[in-house]
């Protein structure tokens, strides 16, 4: 699905733990990357905020993001470090496998240098 989402929209995308080797060839395991004036890291293991583990911990001293974009643990989790001056972004979990009852996604805008309108959308597991 992603793959004829990239043929129509600009898609950053991370490989997760569990993506065959198809994906990992398509997709990277860390991006950084600007939108506006918003420096970004993404990546789908980056551990809690304040207790990152060490790749992450060393990509967000040395790259200063304002926002990092995470996955992994299947659980939503929005906070602001204020350490790193960096919103910590975690999605939660939008598959119909898994434990989780609720599929949950993020969607906000980023205007210059400003993230606003940040939602939670909820979807019924089907």
């Amino acid at each position: 699905m992603l793959i004829s989402l990239k043929k129509k929209y600009k898609i950053r995308s991370v490989y997760g733990n569990i993506d065959d080797y198809q994906v990992r060839h398509r997709f990277k395991k860390n991006l950084i990357f600007k939108i506006e004036q918003i420096k970004v890291f993404m990546t789908h293991i980056a551990g809690q905020k304040n207790i990152y583990n060490s790749e992450a911990f060393k990509i967000i001293s040395n790259e200063k993001p304002q926002l990092l974009v995470c996955g992994h643990s299947h659980i939503l989790k929005i906070s602001y470090n204020k350490n790193f001056n960096m919103l910590h972004l975690n999605s939660g979990s939008c598959g119909n496998t898994g434990i989780h009852k609720v599929k949950t996604l993020l969607k906000f805008k980023i205007d210059g240098s400003n993230i606003k309108n940040l939602k939670v959308i909820e979807r019924k597991k089907t």
